[in-house]
């Protein structure tokens, strides 16, 4: 379902107040039923979530104009739900009920998102692709309609535990553990249907603020009982309140005696700080607004989008979109700001793009299949300079060359794997200034140390490379590491090792784990075998032999059952990853005589598509048709390579020092780091990159490993 093509007086809509601010008209969504509520994913710019008034929801890829999600309204567990409830259902498939909020987790780490309804019930979705939308859990929150929706995250020692809040027509709120859906607080002291509710964290103190049809406002501290602390805020009936991006200016909106506002409230004084104009005298349902990080609002008014920037009460500029908006139309920003969902009559979503000064550059699509903006120091085709990059320097805790480095799948830890068999990891946990939880080069880890040191293999044969490899779980509470000897598990909770294997068998040289199923994973040997293993159960669940060198790859789809591997000699295996059985094997499209190096394999995110790095070979493949679908081949060897979360860029570290960014479609470079803006220009120090590692939540971020034991952060 492609999105509709822009009308042809769609090109540029520019306001006379400020004419340099311009909206192009992408296209157009068509939903089942009229929109009621949409969410743009935190983690992606064009993955926008959208409730409507017949209950059903649905996942629409802006970009193309797919819906690649799609449930009705109904209900999971009947007879688990209140009698209330089933006597709705009256032998019905599905619940016939509006959808009142839609709602991704704000933070990337935590891939959930929520759906309240008219009637009684919030559901509870874990996202972790286009192809996995599991059903999580259905709680049964409010007598009557759940009004709003929120997600907070209570930290618990190192553990993030993710909160649901909901707030409904029986005039409570309540709090719901999000794992396992038990309410684990209950506010009542409203005395009339509570309409919007808002968390926030002050001074490490989680509390909320909820709103009532009555026109009061109520702080609520969980760590106390008892009646909220109760405040007037203007008008009665329906309002909406929410912070802005960085949590600190907090706005409403609602009506009072049939006239709108739109203020910016003040906690400390529990006043109006002020109040925007430019909505339209008369109103009979209050604004919908969203905010962006650089201090603009927009609200949806009059068939229009109106925008403000915040610290100015005046009116900046409004745009028709070209006509055919609602009344009060729902509008929501993607994370960049680039990209504003608007609703629109017919049951239609406009996608616009905004371009202007203030809301940031335009969408830089970079390649075929990108949806990202590039950060500046992207866009050149060569970094020389310190200043051209931002680049943290994380605490230095060994000297021994980094062979391995690793993230967890939240993103907020790095693991690295010395030559001397230490293992060191660095944590960034949730604060003031780092309120997504993750890596950053913004903030220096708070939490770094060493663990237990590998036992290191004795001999290694000549010219051998490292034998160092790590895996990580895919629920982050385990991760294995070796250099040689054995495989070593640690628990990343408590930093402390669980225990260990292999200890007598050949050296393992890759590993990699089941992306379904956590305690399976996958070994390369150096005596050309790979051994499937049951980490938990501790027993070999199959030996796979068809490689004739060590090897040095294994990688799952995430798509298939299938498993990929690769050895020294350029061999490529594929597998039946359910009955572990060889299914075909190829040579890579090397022209001249093949040497002998490391292959490195990893599945792009489709599931479909890996590229393989060998010396100094780099391709793209397919694995229905294991053929080679492009490569290049590299003037100077490749030492390491790894994708980017968003599979677009494959960032390669090569035996000169640089470290390349290659397009993943064509292969092109299009960016090259020399070592002078890195490493230090003392000549008589010989320091390498060896090992390298990409975020998984951040596509642009990665991190080096070096050959003096430093590891360096690279961030937009």
């Amino acid at each position: 379902m492609a999105l509709d093509p822009p009308e042809a007086s769609s090109a540029e809509v520019k306001s006379t107040i400020s004419p340099g601010f311009a909206v192009n008209v992408l296209g157009t969504l068509e939903a089942d039923s009229s929109p009621t509520s949409i969410d743009f994913n935190p983690a992606s710019d064009t993955l926008l979530l959208v409730g409507t008034g017949k209950g059903t929801i649905g996942i629409w890829d802006v970009k193309y104009g797919d819906r690649i999600f799609f449930e009705d309204c109904t209900v999971w567990s009947f007879y688990e739900c209140c009698t209330k409830v089933q006597d709705l259902m009256q032998g019905k498939d599905y619940l016939e009920a509006s959808v009142t909020k839609v709602l991704w987790c704000s933070n990337p780490s935590l891939p959930y998102f929520g759906v309240a309804f008219s009637q009684h019930i919030v559901h509870l979705y874990r996202y972790d692709s286009v192809d996995h939308v599991y059903r999580h859990k259905e709680i049964d929150a409010h007598d009557g309609s759940v009004n709003d929706l929120a997600f907070s995250i209570q930290k618990l020692h190192s553990l993030s535990l993710l909160l649901a809040i909901t707030c409904g027509d029986d005039r409570k709120i309540r709090v719901w553990d999000s794992n396992n859906g038990a309410c684990l607080y209950t506010f009542d002291g409203h005395n009339t249907p509570v309409c919007s509710i808002c968390p926030f964290l002050k001074k490490d103190i989680p509390f909320l603020l909820s709103t009532s049809t009555d026109g009061n406002m109520k702080t609520w501290f969980y760590h106390k009982k008892g009646e909220g602390r109760n405040t007037i805020r203007p008008g009665i009936g329906d309002c909406k309140m929410a912070y802005d991006a960085a949590d600190k200016r907090l706005f409403l909106s609602g009506i009072i005696k049939d006239e709108p506002y739109f203020v910016e409230w003040d906690e400390v004084k529990t006043c109006i700080k002020r109040s925007y104009k430019g909505l339209r005298n008369r109103c009979t349902s209050i604004v919908k607004f969203d905010s962006t990080a650089n201090r603009i609002l927009a609200a949806g008014d009059e068939h229009m989008v109106k925008f403000w920037d915040m610290d100015n009460v005046e009116l900046l500029t409004s745009t028709d979109a070209n006509g055919g908006l609602l009344e009060y139309p729902c509008i929501c920003f993607n994370r960049m700001s680039t990209l504003l969902a608007v609703c629109a009559k017919e049951n239609k979503i406009k996608i616009l793009e905004i371009g202007n000064e203030k809301l940031g550059k335009q969408v830089c699509i970079k390649g075929s299949h990108s949806n990202e903006e590039w950060p500046n120091y992207w866009n050149v085709s060569q970094i020389c300079e310190p200043y051209q990059c931002q680049i943290l320097e994380l605490p230095v805790l060994s000297k021994h060359k980094i062979d391995r480095l690793a993230y967890n799948h939240a993103g907020n830890f790095i693991f690295a794997l010395a030559s001397s068999g230490y293992n060191v990891c660095w944590i960034w946990p949730h604060g003031h200034h780092n309120s997504e939880a993750l890596a950053t080069t913004k903030v220096p880890p708070n939490n770094f140390h060493r663990l237990i040191r590998n036992d290191l293999k004795k001999k290694k044969r000549k010219g051998q490379s490292s034998c160092s490899c790590v895996a990580v779980t895919s629920n982050d509470r385990y991760i294995l590491s070796t250099s040689g000897a054995a495989i070593n598990v640690f628990d990343l909770y408590t930093s402390e090792p669980v225990g260990c294997f292999k200890k007598n068998k050949p050296m393992a040289t890759s590993l990699a784990f089941h992306p379904r199923e956590s305690e399976i994973v996958a070994i390369g040997m150096d005596d050309s075998s790979i051994y499937i293993y049951d980490v938990f159960a501790r027993q070999d669940l199959a030996k796979l032999n068809s490689h004739s060198r060590r090897v040095t790859a294994v990688a799952f789809s995430s798509k298939f059952t299938l498993l990929v591997s690769g050895d020294t000699d350029a061999k490529i295996c594929v597998w039946n990853a359910s009955k572990w059985k060889p299914l075909e094997c190829v040579n890579l499209e090397i022209e001249g005589e093949r040497v002998e190096s490391d292959t490195h394999i990893e599945f792009k995110s489709d599931g479909v598509h890996f590229f393989v790095a060998h010396n100094t070979h780099l391709g793209i493949y397919d694995v229905n048709r294991m053929a080679c679908d492009n490569q290049v081949v590299l003037e100077v060897p490749i030492t390491q390579a790894t994708l980017s979360c968003d599979s677009n860029t494959i960032y390669a570290i090569l035996a000169d020092g640089s470290v390349r960014m290659f397009d993943a479609s064509n292969l092109q470079t299009f960016c090259r780091i020399n070592p002078s803006a890195y490493l230090p220009q003392n000549p008589s120090f010989s320091i390498k990159p060896v090992s390298i590692a990409a975020s998984p939540l951040k596509p642009f971020q990665f991190a080096l490993g070096l050959s003096d034991g430093t590891v360096k952060l690279f961030d937009p």
